[in-house]
C-alpha cells in the first residue's frame, strides 16, 4: 500500500509501480535532492514533472500550480475519477492516462502538446472540457478538436450512441479519434471531411 524512497534514490522510471492496484502512497525521505512526495503522489523535487500517482489512490485530485509536465504513464490504470489540471501545464505524456477512471477533463490554456494514446482505454470518460483561453484545442459537445475546429482529435471513451460529424467545419479525423469507445454505435461522416 505505500512505497517509500530513501534519501539515495537517484533516478526513478515512470510507471514503475503501474498497476499496482494495491498501492495508495508513495513517501520521499526528506533527505531526498531529486524527488518528493505530496499528498502520496511523486513528484520531482522541483515540483515541475508529476512523475507517478499510486494506481489505488481514489475520489478527486488537484495538480499542484507548479507542475508543467505529466511523465507518460502516471495516471495508468489509476482509480481517479477527477483530476485538476493547472494552468502551468504545458505537456501530458504518452499513455499518461492510459486505462484511469477519469470521467471528465479540462485542458488548460497552457496545454499544447497532444498524443493520440494520452486518455486511450478511459472508458469511463463521457467529456473533454478546454480552456478558452487555449490557442491550440477546443472542445464541443465533449469531443476534443483543434483550435479552429478543422480537426475532429478526441471522442471520448465513454461516448455512447450515435455521432454526426459535420463537414461544414470539421476537415480531418485525427489519429486513434475513435479508438476503444466501446459504447459508440454508428459515426456518419458529412460531406467535406477530408482525411481519416
Amino acid at each position: 500500500r505505500t512505497v517509500h524512497y530513501g534519501a539515495g534514490i537517484t533516478y526513478i522510471k515512470p510507471h514503475a509501480f503501474s498497476y499496482s492496484y494495491y498501492l495508495t502512497t508513495f513517501e520521499v525521505d526528506a533527505d531526498n535532492p531529486n524527488y518528493v512526495a505530496v499528498d502520496g503522489v511523486l513528484y520531482t523535487h522541483d515540483m515541475t514533472e508529476l512523475v507517478e500517482c499510486p494506481t489505488a489512490k481514489t475520489g478527486s485530485l488537484v495538480i499542484p500550480s507548479t507542475v508543467t509536465i505529466i511523465r507518460h504513464d502516471a495516471f495508468i490504470g489509476s482509480y481517479l475519477s477527477a483530476v485538476t489540471l493547472p494552468a502551468s501545464l504545458e505537456t501530458i505524456e504518452y499513455q499518461a492516462f492510459w486505462n484511469s477512471s477519469l470521467t471528465e477533463i479540462t485542458l488548460p490554456a497552457g496545454y499544447s502538446s497532444y498524443d493520440p494514446s494520452v486518455f486511450n482505454g478511459c472508458g469511463s470518460l463521457t467529456a473533454f472540457y478546454v480552456s478558452s483561453d487555449n490557442p491550440y484545442f477546443a472542445a464541443a459537445a465533449g469531443i476534443l478538436y483543434s483550435k479552429d475546429m478543422s480537426t475532429l482529435i478526441r471522442v471520448p471513451g465513454g461516448y455512447s450512441g450515435s455521432l454526426t460529424v459535420s463537414g461544414e467545419t470539421t476537415r480531418h479525423i485525427g489519429k486513434g479519434a475513435f479508438q476503444r469507445c466501446n459504447n459508440l454505435t454508428s459515426v456518419t461522416l458529412s460531406e467535406g471531411i477530408e482525411t481519416i
